[in-house]
């Protein structure tokens, strides 16, 4: 998605770019001191459908179009907890 793959965000970076890009999530992740992240990818089903795919009037707020492209991953550590929700369509 950020080289070469539909982007939602229009434009595409530069494999040095993504590459760097990636390297400082993750050692934001992973690289700190202290316990380890728990990572857990869950079924993004819980936010109302934006009816991209149905053609339905969606209720807000919606997030998901319910294509495979749909992702929540669930980050934790310690007290913190992060939720990532990718939402792939156009």
């Amino acid at each position: 998605m950020l080289c070469e793959a539909f982007s939602p965000y229009g434009h595409h970076r530069s494999s040095a770019d993504a590459e760097q890009l990636v390297r400082d999530v993750v050692h934001e992740l992973l690289g700190q001191d202290g316990s380890a992240w728990l990572f857990a990818s869950v079924e993004p089903d819980f936010l109302r459908s934006t009816g991209y795919y149905s053609g339905e009037e969606p209720l807000r707020p919606a997030y998901f179009d319910g294509s495979d492209s749909d992702t929540a991953t669930f980050i934790h550590r310690d007290r913190v907890c992060y939720l990532l929700l990718t939402n792939g369509s156009p």
